[in-house]
């Protein structure tokens, strides 16, 4: 199980722990022990108990299968691959342009697909520095810091359609992946300072 060898708030190694005897199921509520990194949770094998409240309850969520040069997951979910690969969880596929997440998510990229994560209630809004990939609010991405005006490290821009830009003053759309990027998303740009 992913856990926080450090007692802090972000999943950095695994181990084992024991499962629950009447373990919940992919889609089920479920609850944690302490933290929600604390590795102890009621789902059961080869799933996390993610989305955690204040008062201990999630979801659980299947981890990704295959190996991590080529994950795998069931059809309409995408491997979110976080944490120095600590984190590997089958969630919701997303487009940025047209988001279907649930409300508290944003469509946040992994490697070169998207998926539905919880924004934090303290996510950042355009242009704020940012650190972590649900660090800024739905509809934005946590960028390098060359292409938004007055940023010093990572911080949140805008999603883009290249096709009908729209951006705040002082950048254009410029586009997120290559020209051999996935074709699905040829359309997809995020919002860059002007050269």
């Amino acid at each position: 199980m992913p856990w926080a060898n450090d007692r802090s708030p972000v999943w950095n190694a695994t181990r084992c722990f024991p499962l629950d005897p009447d373990p919940d199921q992919v889609g089920e509520p479920c609850t944690v022990e302490g933290s929600p990194a604390s590795g102890i949770d009621s789902c059961g094998l080869a799933e996390l108990c993610f989305d955690v409240d204040d008062a201990g309850n999630g979801t659980c969520v299947s981890f990704c299968g295959g190996s991590e040069n080529v994950p795998t997951c069931p059809e309409g979910q995408a491997c979110s691959l976080t944490n120095e690969g600590v984190l590997s969880l089958c969630l919701y596929a997303c487009d940025p342009l047209t988001p279907s997440c649930a409300e508290g998510e944003g469509c946040f990229p992994t490697g070169n697909e998207f998926v539905c994560r919880p924004a934090s209630s303290d996510a950042i809004a355009t242009s704020g520095m940012c650190h972590l990939t649900g660090g800024c609010q739905p509809g934005t991405a946590c960028v390098n810091p060359a292409i938004v005006p007055d940023c010093e490290t990572g911080c949140c821009s805008a999603w883009c359609d290249l096709l009908s830009p729209e951006c705040p003053p002082n950048t254009e759309c410029a586009p997120w992946f290559e020209p051999d990027g996935p074709p699905e998303f040829e359309n997809l740009g995020i919002c860059a300072s002007l050269p």
